[in-house]
């Protein structure tokens, strides 16, 4: 039961590193608007059904910040986190392999252990906004949201 809810919080972790660059730009470029209609982007409407995303994005950059300075291979987990999720152009595996000199296993390493030391930080959070962010990452895993993607 314990790894099952650790696992749904490395999922609700991936998710919302996954979507961060168009959950950050959705806010910065709508930031005037401030009601939805059935023409609204998907992402905009969830935004506005959830205004604790905001709260989620700034306690995911703290988070990752804070990765920065854990010893020995923080950096390299920051490096890492920042290069394929957060930095305005997203980064291959093999470009951030090659940017940073390691190794794709490396690689796959740091960033596992990177996401699930986020999760532990998020979700396990005292933060009363917890719950309103779980519901948002639900929502951002809705179809609908998938199939406006592609």
């Amino acid at each position: 039961n314990a790894q099952l809810h650790e696992n749904r919080n490395y999922g609700r972790t991936k998710t919302l590193l996954e979507n961060y660059r168009d959950i950050v730009w959705t806010i910065k470029f709508f930031s005037d608007n401030k009601n939805t209609d059935e023409n609204s982007p998907y992402l905009l409407k969830i935004i506005h059904k959830y205004p604790e995303s905001k709260t989620l994005i700034n306690a995911l950059k703290q988070t990752i910040n804070q990765l920065y300075h854990k010893p020995d291979d923080g950096v390299d987990m920051y490096d890492i986190i920042k290069k394929a999720y957060i930095d305005e152009k997203k980064s291959t595996g093999e470009e951030i392999c090659d940017i940073l000199f390691i190794s794709d296993s490396y690689y796959y390493r740091k960033k596992r252990l990177a996401i699930k030391l986020i999760s532990e930080k998020l979700w396990k959070s005292s933060n009363p906004d917890v719950e309103a962010w779980k519901n948002f990452i639900q929502a951002l895993n809705c179809k609908r949201y998938r199939k406006e993607d592609s």
